[in-house]
Formats: structure tokens, C-alpha cells, sequence
């Protein structure tokens, strides 16, 4: 264990889907320098006992070295870091981890604030989902001051096995995570249209999914959340239509300012709004297929 690991204390605000599994890594692997802080008492109810818990975000930052931040809005963002009770309150913490998906608008926005406070700020959004954040084997896409990032590692690596730095400006991170998330949000449309179009033609699902996942349609989409989610009837992966239209829409807000035309994500995010519109914004993310199934005049079987 190097002195960083000895000696500092994290924070982790936020204890949502995603965040509580990437929190109890951290708490497994510190239990003894883990401070936590969400606003419902249900999400810190397992860490009683486990870790210290906080008043809010400045008790936080009065206490910890390391902050970590994984809330499911911009304003949830702000409030937390730079609103009356926030982060930007604190006289202890030095740096401090946005690790949702928001766009790198928010990211400077925070950065000119924190600044000021001599907080370093670093975007390390992660991709894989709360199965891969038990197992702890996250990929992380990293930006911001080298130092800062090395210091707020060992607990990033809790929850994650592959650290990618993608550049010493806090804000990239945020850029390469809106582009996996498009790439992500499409593989899975356009899986749920290609598993409706197949069925209604005679074939069947399971066969579908043997032929693409060992031919050149693969993608993580048709390998792990079709089987699992899709032709289970499950819909239930922990990964909401509300997060997953913020991210496509993040994604083009930032082609929007970068003068990248995006046909393809405006497509997908209609697919998603679709669902969430006649179903619910709470729905799972791979409910899109059923608007698809209702057009089609089919449902798909479930699998036996």
C-alpha cells in the first residue's frame, strides 16, 4: 500500500444505481477512510456501520482529501459542488472527482469555481454499468492534472481495472464518455430493430443472437443486454430511459458546439424519448423494443 492509499480519506456523494456499487468498493477497500453523503437515508442505509456518513457536501469536503462525484443531474451537480452546503465550502479536500455523465460544459463551468478554492477538478466518467462496478472492472476515461489524477487513483481503481488518460484538460473525459454512450445507445436500438425485424420474418431470437454475436453485427448490445434483458422480459439492467436520453443529449449538445452534424444520435434519441414517452422516463433503457414490438404486431418470445 503506497502513502496515498495510507493516508488519505474519500468521499463519494451519490449512492444511486451506480454510484452505491462503486461506493461499497471503495468502502471494501477503505473502510476505515471512506466518507459518504446522499440525500436519501434508504441509499445510506447499507453504508451505517461500514463508513462515515456526512452531514452534506461541505462536512464532506471538511473531512476528506478526495471527493468523489456521481449525481444524475446537472443542478444535483451544482447544488452539490458549489451551492450553499457545497464542496467548494470545504477547507480540507484538494481534489475532486466528477465522475457522471453531464457534457464538459459543466465540467469548466466547475472548474472556474473550484479554482479559486485551490480544488483540482478531474472528469473520470467510467463505462461498463453496476454489474461491472461490483466486480470492480470499470473502465475509466480520465482527464485533468496528472498529479490530481494519481492521487485520486487508488480509489478510482476500487471499482475499476483499466484507467484511460485522455487529456490534462478536465472536460475531455467528459467528451470520450458522450462518445461511447452514443455508440452504446445505437448498438442497442438498432439491436432491439434488427431482433423485431428477424422474429417477425420466421426467425427465431436466440438463433438471431448466435449468428450476429459469432459474425460482424456483434456488439455489447446483442451480447450481454439482448440475452439477458431483452429476450428474458426482464428490462431491468439498472440503467434508466431518464439517464440514458441526458447522455445522448449530452452527446449532442457537444457536437452541436463542435459543428458536428449528427443525424444518427438525433435518430437514437428519438427512439429513446419514443419509450419513455408511452411508457415512463423510470422505464429500463432496454424497454425501447417494445414501441418497436407494438409496430411490428409482434412481442418476441420470451426465452424458455
Amino acid at each position: 500500500m503506497d502513502d496515498a492509499e495510507r493516508n488519505l480519506t474519500v468521499g463519494f456523494i451519490g449512492l444511486g444505481d451506480m454510484g452505491g456499487p462503486m461506493a461499497e468498493q471503495i468502502a471494501t477497500r477503505f473502510p476505515n477512510r471512506t466518507i459518504v453523503f446522499d440525500i436519501s437515508e434508504k441509499a445510506l442505509a447499507p453504508f451505517r456501520g461500514r463508513a462515515e456518513i456526512a452531514a452534506g457536501p461541505a462536512d464532506m469536503a471538511r473531512r476528506a482529501d478526495v471527493i468523489i462525484g456521481c449525481l444524475p443531474t446537472v443542478a444535483s451537480y451544482r447544488d452539490a459542488v458549489l451551492g450553499p452546503d457545497g464542496i467548494i465550502r470545504g477547507d480540507r479536500v484538494s481534489v475532486y472527482a466528477h465522475v457522471g455523465t453531464t457534457g464538459s460544459p459543466l465540467v469548466h463551468e466547475l472548474q472556474a469555481e473550484l479554482d479559486g478554492k485551490r480544488i483540482a477538478i478531474i472528469d473520470a466518467p467510467m463505462s461498463g454499468g453496476p454489474a461491472r462496478a461490483r466486480a470492480g472492472t470499470m473502465v475509466i476515461m480520465a482527464s485533468g492534472d496528472l498529479d490530481a489524477v494519481a492521487k485520486a487513483e487508488p480509489f478510482l481503481r476500487c471499482y475499476a481495472n483499466k484507467i484511460v488518460h485522455v487529456g490534462k484538460r478536465a472536460g475531455a473525459g467528459q467528451v470520450m464518455k458522450v462518445v461511447n454512450n452514443i455508440m452504446s445507445s445505437t448498438n442497442l436500438a438498432i439491436c432491439a430493430e434488427a431482433l423485431v425485424l428477424g422474429t417477425k420474418g420466421g426467425l427465431d431470437p436466440e438463433q438471431i443472437l448466435e449468428v450476429v454475436n459469432s459474425g460482424t453485427g456483434e456488439n455489447y448490445a446483442s451480447r450481454n443486454w439482448a440475452p439477458a434483458q431483452i429476450l428474458t422480459r426482464n428490462f431491468d439492467m439498472s440503467a434508466q430511459l431518464v439517464i440514458m436520453l441526458k447522455d445522448i443529449q449530452a452527446g449532442l449538445d457537444e457536437g452541436a458546439a463542435l459543428g458536428v452534424a449528427m443525424p444518427v444520435g438525433t435518430t437514437v434519441h428519438k427512439i429513446y424519448a419514443r419509450a419513455a414517452d408511452e411508457g415512463s422516463l423510470r422505464h429500463d433503457i432496454t424497454t425501447i423494443i417494445q414501441p418497436m414490438e407494438r409496430d411490428a404486431g409482434i412481442e418476441l418470445p420470451k426465452t424458455r
